[in-house]
């Protein structure tokens, strides 16, 4: 954008984004599905400064970049139902992270408006220098735009670029050899990664059809690797954010990040606000409650050292986690008959020499396909519970840190697994179930697969073997994306367990905290309680009527 006002230039951009203020109200609306709200909210409203990114000045861009950052996360933390004045400053910064690397894709237009502004301003430059031909005659018209566009560049290189993880190295092995890189008197900048070059040749690009984007789109997955890099720091130099550091490389792995990307237009694949709320949190690590905070729940665990105590506490909630086991089960059984193969649901015909009576050894599933057949067994864990923290933790700590130093950033394949190894308490878990069948699977002449998930829905290794397995039995013209349906009709049963979790024990502490003020206790679980109450009663009223208020949206209790 060309104007002599520069004072215009940033009204316009204000008044640009004011026009969002209405869209943005609506996605806090509370009559509006969030599910919806936070898919609109990653896909259609960061985008939006995307094209002044790449016209207007960072400079004078940054401050209404700025306002509108901090707006799309007030919408955020309302979707999700968080404080985002509590959240820790690791926290915010893996809400900015981009989905494949475990954050919620809602990028700092603070952040990538310089490197749109940088990618188009070289862009224009071979566009401008192809225009002036060389003239030794006169040099005056050829070099004066030239020269403006790379001073340009540079200060843009040298005071936002580089201070996010952008160096002179790298921008030589994307072939952007056109600035003055004399201004860095670092020998060491100015050797070429002739690997990096090689896969990121952006002049022969096929895959990308301007320079522009390609230039934009791997300035921004630096600036992404930098951002990670601190946040893997800030995890790593407290040891009392060892839970934080365990939540983090869950939500990295596979699967676990599913439930965000779902088609909510499809009936199988929608949750309710309540859902969606408990995904959120758990996704990001955070206390289900306010009033939760500094408490120990009824079974003596404590929910600073695990704030996702609910989904895994079997003391008061043994009910509810079966539920949720037999909803995955039961999402298992019923994508296997749409297949139409054959199965049957915990099958008491497979009883060879006393097997099961003896050690009490019954999968969950048995798919019948030929010649053999394959037993399935399901398991939910809670891979950052103290326990397990104490036991994998320090294992994978230096395993993980020591895979992101030496990740090529330009390798696509780290988008698909992109810090960590497959968790340890996953692998112990299918271990154990695999010896655990053993001798039943053996006797009946039959496969043994474990359906191992966490409780953020990482998946196992061994978890993929039966949908291959199954691949064989169906016919060549069925649709092949059936596994990928399947997973993601487990990933709606888990979130569904998982909120029925939460609620119940949400439910049992508010009940608790109202026997002990027996004057009120009455009134209170009838929600009810007078405006006089104690001001002791307060957090427990407060529990107590988000519980209540969560019934209207799941629709059943």
């Amino acid at each position: 954008m060309i104007a002599n006002d520069n004072k215009c230039i940033v009204n316009f951009v204000k008044d640009k984004l004011q026009e969002q203020s209405r869209f943005l109200s609506l996605l806090s609306h509370r009559r509006m599905n969030k599910q919806y709200a936070l898919q609109l909210l990653i896909k259609d409203v960061v985008p939006t400064l995307g094209y002044l990114s790449q016209t207007i000045e960072p400079g004078l861009l940054r401050q209404a970049a700025t306002d509108f950052d901090i707006e799309i996360i007030r919408v955020f933390c309302n979707i999700g139902n968080i404080d985002y004045d509590m959240l820790p400053y690791h926290k915010r910064e893996q809400i900015n992270l981009k989905i494949s690397k475990g954050g919620f894709g809602l990028r700092r237009n603070i952040q990538i408006s310089p490197c749109s502004y940088f990618a188009n301003m070289y862009d224009i430059l071979n566009d401008i220098s192809n225009m002036f031909p060389h003239d030794v005659h006169d040099k005056t018209l050829s070099s004066a735009p030239v020269k403006y566009i790379k001073t340009q560049l540079n200060e843009l290189l040298r005071n936002e670029l580089l201070p996010m993880g952008v160096t002179i190295e790298k921008l030589h092995a994307m072939h952007v050899d056109l600035l003055d890189v004399t201004l860095f008197a670092d020998e060491q900048h100015m050797q070429v990664c002739s690997k990096l070059a090689k896969a990121n040749d952006i002049q022969n690009s096929d895959n990308i059809k301007t320079i522009t984007t390609s230039l934009q789109h791997t300035l921004t997955q630096l600036v992404d690797i930098e951002n990670e890099r601190i946040l893997i720091q800030q995890l790593k130099s407290n040891e009392h954010l060892s839970f934080d550091y365990a939540a983090y490389m869950d939500v990295c792995e596979n699967h676990s990040r599913r439930w965000i990307t779902l088609d909510c237009s499809n009936p199988v694949y929608q949750l309710f606000n309540n859902e969606i709320e408990v995904c959120i949190q758990n996704h990001l690590g955070v206390q289900f409650h306010k009033g939760l905070q500094g408490r120990t729940c009824m079974c003596g665990s404590s929910f600073e050292e695990d704030p996702n105590h609910f989904l895994s506490c079997v003391s008061r909630l043994n009910e509810h986690i079966i539920h949720r086991h037999d909803l995955i089960k039961q999402t298992i059984a019923k994508n296997m008959e749409i297949l139409k193969i054959q199965t049957q649901i915990e099958p008491t015909t497979l009883l060879h020499d006393n097997i099961m009576q003896a050690e009490n050894v019954r999968p969950d599933i048995a798919v019948y396909k030929d010649p053999t057949a394959v037993l399935i067994d399901v398991t939910v864990i809670n891979a950052t519970n103290p326990s397990n923290i104490r036991k994998y933790g320090n294992k994978v700590v230096s395993e993980c840190t020591k895979q992101i130093a030496n990740t090529d950033f330009m390798n696509e394949q780290r988008t698909k697994n992109i810090t960590v190894k497959q968790l340890r308490a996953v692998d112990d878990a299918e271990n154990r179930k695999i010896v655990k069948y053993a001798s039943l699977s053996c006797d009946n002449k039959m496969e043994f697969d474990p359906v191992v998930l966490t409780t953020r829905g990482t998946v196992g290794y061994h978890t993929f073997n039966f949908t291959n397995g199954i691949d064989y039995t169906l016919e060549a013209e069925y649709n092949p994306t059936w596994k990928s349906h399947m997973f993601n009709c487990i990933t709606v049963a888990l979130a569904r367990g998982n909120a029925k979790c939460v609620k119940a024990g949400l439910r049992l502490m508010a009940k608790h905290d109202a026997t002990h003020n027996k004057q009120y206790a009455h009134m209170f679980l009838h929600n009810i309680l007078p405006s006089t109450a104690s001001s002791s009663l307060r957090p427990a009223m407060q529990l107590y009527d988000d519980v209540a208020s969560t019934d209207s949206d799941s629709g059943s209790d």
